[in-house]
């Protein structure tokens, strides 16, 4: 099963000046990731314990600045009060790490590392076969829920509707909270959040335990090899089996070749095409037709369930692909 190689660089922050970094890549050519659960926690404690954090809505590890203030606020209007976004104005440029629940988790397995010269932290979006799910959806992809106690091991995650947190063991959870837990990267007691479900992360080793997805089905899938059922949740088109349409579809996802009718998501964070802003926040959680292509731009139009219509242009760069018509 592959492993994480350690790379050495340097992070730009004062307080840990001068000190090697662990920076995680794949170590496998088709890039999926698969570490184990004690590294999977103690990267998420290093983060805990070591970097300024706030919680931010439909983020995975960016630096709180102005501009991702205004995009957050454009895209969830929702869920972005007057009074939350003077907080967040307040540490513009001061060297605050935005996260939300699920977007910690992703953060980590794309590989944030707390880069302040990269893009998101380091991580890179939707990579390493972890799909940009929903704190629900990424969930669901875990396979079997299970019962929450102490004696969970280390690195399962733990979910409530809407929510998600990582065991650290010894009855300690991490989580991107904002309430009376705290407000960014937090511990909290396993007791304090009412937690419904357990779960093992399909690319995370826990040894001595059966994962919900085992990872190295994963890689055979993503590399095109037969895996029958054993990886259900991965049936990315809705027809009931896991089959080389799937795996299509997850080849492409990353780097889309949208064509008029393709059914497509756009990229968190994504603009209209030639313009500053974004697009209203339900455009992002919805799978959208492709109405046609010229070059870089496409415009898309009906929603794949044909209850909206947009007629929006937006660049081909952004779209994920998820299936065709």
């Amino acid at each position: 099963m592959g492993r994480f190689c350690l790379k050495s660089s340097r992070r730009e922050d004062k307080k840990r000046e001068g000190k090697p970094e662990k920076r995680f890549l794949p170590s496998d050519k088709k890039g999926v990731v698969c570490i184990t659960n004690t590294e999977f926690v103690g990267r998420l404690t290093d983060l805990a314990n070591n970097y300024r954090t706030k919680y931010m809505w439909g983020t995975f590890g960016s630096l709180i600045s102005s501009e991702l203030i205004r995009q957050k606020v454009a895209q969830y209007p929702n869920n972005y009060s007057t009074e939350r976004q003077n907080v967040l104005a307040g540490l513009s440029g001061k060297q605050v790490w935005a996260f939300d629940c699920v977007g910690l988790i992703k953060g980590i397995l794309w590989g944030w590392h707390g880069s302040v010269n990269e893009t998101y932290g380091g991580a890179v979006y939707a990579s390493g076969g972890v799909p940009d799910a929903t704190a629900d959806g990424l969930f669901r992809l875990c396979g079997k829920s299970g019962e929450v106690s102490e004696n969970l091991p280390v690195g399962s995650v733990l979910s409530l509707p809407g929510h998600i947190g990582v065991y650290a063991g010894n009855r300690r959870v991490i989580e991107a909270t904002l309430g009376r837990r705290g407000d960014g990267v937090v511990f909290s007691d396993l007791a304090d959040a009412g937690w419904r479900g357990s779960a093992l992360l399909p690319w995370v080793e826990y040894p001595g335990s059966p994962s919900g997805a085992d990872p190295s089905a994963i890689r055979r899938y993503l590399t095109g090899q037969n895996v029958g059922d054993s990886i259900g949740e991965m049936d990315l088109d809705g027809d009931g089996k896991v089959n080389a349409k799937d795996l299509v579809l997850a080849q492409r996802k990353n780097s889309p070749a949208a064509v008029p009718g393709s059914v497509v998501r756009i990229k968190p964070g994504a603009r209209v095409y030639g313009k500053s802003y974004g697009f209203a926040s339900f455009v992002y959680d919805t799978e959208w037709i492709v109405k046609e292509v010229n070059g870089d731009r496409a415009v898309i139009d009906s929603s794949a369930d044909g209850g909206e219509h947009i007629n929006s242009p937006v660049s081909v760069q952004d779209l994920i692909l998820t299936g065709n018509r």
